[in-house]
């Protein structure tokens, strides 16, 4: 079984780990993010013996959803692994940008009032990037308005483009979690995205992790 943990739980482990104090929601979110990718390189770096003694009992996937997802899977004696899925926040702030002038899409409210189109979520899953083994790594540099906007068709529905983007964050971190993270009994989850309510209902644990 998998378990979501609180990103809160996590939050406060960073903090103590480095003794800052974020002064806001925001600087908190992006301290939270900035404090995780440093932990998380920490731990890719400790010796296999060390990581057996911090993490023997439970085989953890800890998500990050930042622009870009990534996990990283600690598992007892075995070397830290860490790779990026693919978009989240990304694509889904740049597209709600473009059409609602809005920086983001607040709770998901507008991905969850769309209808996910099944044609365009194969076109943008059938990018050879989701196919790679991890470790791997990608940024906005591929994952992009302009990649988005590639495989679009004309009169195409922006709130079911939206919709399809979150179904994208979605069913590509399923995959990397059946995948690559086999073994996790908790999945951590932390970053921007747990924020966007629907974007946390459609990952539960509950839901099957694989497309």
């Amino acid at each position: 079984a998998v378990f979501v943990e609180s990103p809160v739980e996590l939050a406060d482990m960073l903090m103590r780990l480095t003794g800052d104090e974020p002064s806001g929601p925001r600087s908190a979110e992006s301290a939270l993010e900035k404090k995780f990718s440093e932990v998380t390189k920490l731990f890719a770096a400790l010796d296999p013996r060390l990581a057996a003694v911090m993490f023997a009992r439970l085989a953890r996937a800890v998500l990050n959803l930042g622009g870009i997802a990534n996990l990283t899977l600690m598992r007892g004696d075995r070397p830290v692994v860490g790779f990026d899925t693919g978009p989240a926040n990304a694509l889904l702030d740049a597209w709600s940008l473009a059409e609602r002038g809005t920086a983001c899409d607040e709770d998901g409210a507008w991905a969850r009032s769309g209808r996910i189109d099944a044609a365009l979520l194969a076109r943008l899953m059938a990018d050879p990037y989701f196919r790679l083994p991890a470790p791997k790594s990608t940024g906005r540099d591929l994952f992009n308005e302009a990649w988005l906007r590639a495989p679009l068709t004309r009169g195409a529905d922006p709130q079911g483009i939206q919709a399809t983007l979150l179904e994208l964050t979605v069913r590509t971190v399923a995959n990397a979690l059946a995948r690559d993270c086999r073994g996790a009994q908790r999945l951590i989850v932390c970053g921007g995205g747990v924020r966007n309510r629907a974007l946390m209902a459609r990952s539960s644990p509950c839901h099957r992790l694989a497309a």
